[in-house]
């Protein structure tokens, strides 16, 4: 199945979700888990850099820390430079993953109290697997 990564940040904080709840799919959890995660750590590693890459800088190359309210930030100040950030996220975020999640059975998760639809939607058709 081939997603992208936006899509593999939303299972993999479904996937996260679903494991705080009791159910019979610790395995198919943990591995599907695993393989987001390998996925968008790599992902966010990218974005960093790139952001690292367009960040305002001091002449010797640091980033610059600007104060906003109690918060230290950086920023990309220049528009031809924050145009060309914008353009390499939208590239990685773009990108799709041939991914082969671990099946979880529906059947497992009928039953599970307190959990909601918006937890399970990124996971339909994806890690869920309807049983008829």
């Amino acid at each position: 199945m081939k997603l992208k990564l936006f899509e593999l940040r939303a299972i993999l904080d479904a996937l996260k979700e679903l494991d705080k709840y009791d159910i019979q799919a610790v395995y198919e959890l943990a591995k599907n888990i695993k393989i987001c995660s390998a996925i968008v750590d790599a992902g966010s590693q990218l974005e960093s850099d790139i952001l690292s890459r367009y960040v305002d800088k001091d002449p010797e190359g640091k980033p610059v820390v600007y104060k906003e309210g109690t918060s230290d930030i950086i920023k990309i100040t220049d528009a031809a430079k924050l145009e060309l950030y914008r353009q390499d996220a939208i590239r990685i975020n773009s990108e799709e993953y041939d991914i082969e999640f671990v099946k979880i059975p529906s059947s497992r998760l009928e039953k599970v109290k307190g959990l909601s639809a918006m937890t399970l939607l990124p996971l339909l058709d994806t890690v869920i697997k309807d049983e008829k």
